[in-house]
């Protein structure tokens, strides 16, 4: 059994900005200038998250920024496996012997995911929107005053002393964790903020057991112009796919504050549904490979395959995760259950050279034609739900909520042509030549 891994993660991100700035000018609003100024982050897509922004959002002097969320994701990975191999050498015209052999394994992946009821803000405490008793319990987007204690700066710590530029080395610490959990909880009246709760919706269980049956014959023959060896075969793979997880539906989308706050917005989502997905798929898979050797080291090769690559077992989940806080940036991505493999027929001819002294050289051409790959595909829809908005003069409008639905699909392949030129040679004359500079200097 793999290890089980767990991953704690706390993010603290509240924006900030202080009246004592001397660069403070009366139109801002949490550090931002009205109607000039923005800050746009993405992560969707990427491991590197994308920020957009018309100030200095890599100088720690021109922005503080704090997002407070815990979460938590308890993953389960297990293999199961065995596999027989036979040989039979024989000889029978060019044929020398025959490889078989069946392999059999399991594998299930499991995620069980918790986090925090709410992100910066407490949905219930938003009542009829209005804002009387929430305004004061909101960490999104708030100026709050924490005390100092409870902070640090990492100064004289060396940090990156050994590189030059002229970058930020000091940085703001939280080393009273615990009193900054129990501030947060004090403004949002939850003094329990943090306690982590199932998020079935994110939750999965992921299962893929193949079986797979495979012959080779090999050969070796020699003519008047060179000798040969070679081998042909096929492999025969049957994939059953599982998920198991819990299903939710969006069932409405409302406005908090009449359209105000940023874009603030609350989603009601059904109670979790049990949810079976499965799905299969068999692969017959031939190969042939022949080496013919003209002797002084000049070899002709060839290959030619029917391959497959297996989607990745996290993208075959039914679990999907819904980010529906501000209407500005709502998105939600998930599994697919039915990826069917990567797939393609490649075939490969060198012409190669070995030389007594170790050095090689290599010309090749390939063709490689891909039926069918997996790629990830957003789409946006603006057809579900209508939200409250205020327009330029602070006016109530209905305008249509732009989601964002990322998953992957397979998508037909093309065809890959080319040649590759290769060359090896070893440099053992050198140290003659750095001989004599050492005696001629």
């Amino acid at each position: 059994m793999a290890p089980i891994f767990h991953i704690l993660l706390i993010i603290p991100l509240t924006k900030v900005s202080c009246l004592d700035d001397p660069g403070y000018q009366p139109n801002q609003e949490f550090g931002l200038i009205v109607g000039q100024d923005y800050i746009r982050y993405d992560s969707r897509n990427s491991d590197v998250i994308n920020v957009e922004s018309t100030i200095d959002w890599a100088n720690p002097a021109s922005i503080r920024a704090h997002w407070n969320d815990v979460s938590e994701d308890v993953l389960e990975d297990e293999v199961k496996s065995i596999k027989f191999d036979a040989n039979y050498e024989f000889e029978h015209g060019v044929i020398t012997s025959i490889d078989a052999g069946i392999a059999i394994s399991q594998r299930e992946k499991s995620k069980d995911a918790l986090q925090i009821a709410n992100g910066c803000f407490d949905v219930d405490q938003f009542e009829d929107g209005n804002a009387a008793i929430a305004a004061n319990a909101n960490t999104c987007n708030s100026g709050i005053d924490f005390d100092d204690n409870i902070f640090a700066i990492n100064s004289n710590n060396g940090f990156l002393s050994d590189v030059a530029g002229d970058f930020p080395r000091d940085f703001v610490l939280i080393p009273q964790l615990d009193a900054f959990i129990e501030g947060i909880g004090q403004i949002r009246n939850q003094p329990d903020w943090n306690e982590l709760l199932p998020r079935p919706e994110r939750t999965v269980s992921n299962s893929e057991d193949t079986t797979a049956f495979y012959v080779q014959v090999n050969m070796e023959g020699e003519t008047d112009a060179f000798t040969w060896t070679g081998n042909a075969g096929f492999r025969q793979v049957k994939t059953e796919v599982a998920s198991v997880g819990n299903a939710v539906e969006l069932l409405s989308v409302e406005a908090i504050l009449g359209g105000s706050e940023g874009g603030l917005i609350e989603a009601t989502f059904s109670d979790p549904s049990f949810l079976t997905k499965s799905n299969d798929y068999s692969n017959f898979l031939p190969s042939a490979n022949v080496s013919l050797d003209f002797g002084d080291g000049y070899f002709l090769k060839a290959g030619a395959a029917k391959v497959i690559t297996r989607p990745a077992i996290e993208d075959v989940g039914v679990n999907r995760n819904f980010n529906y806080v501000r209407s500005t940036d709502t998105f939600q991505s998930g599994g697919n259950p039915f990826l069917t493999p990567y797939e393609a027929t490649q075939f490969d001819m060198s012409l190669e050279y070995y030389a007594e002294n170790g050095d090689a050289f290599s010309l090749a051409v390939f063709r490689k034609s891909i039926g069918t790959y997996i790629s990830t595909t957003t789409v946006q829809r603006t057809d579900r739900f209508m939200i409250d908005k205020l327009d330029a003069g602070g006016n109530i409008i209905q305008v249509p909520l732009v989601e964002s639905i990322t998953e992957k699909s397979n998508r037909k392949g093309g065809v890959v042509n080319g040649f590759e030129v290769a060359a090896l040679h070893y440099f053992d004359y050198l140290h003659r030549l750095f001989k004599w500079l050492w005696y001629s200097s």
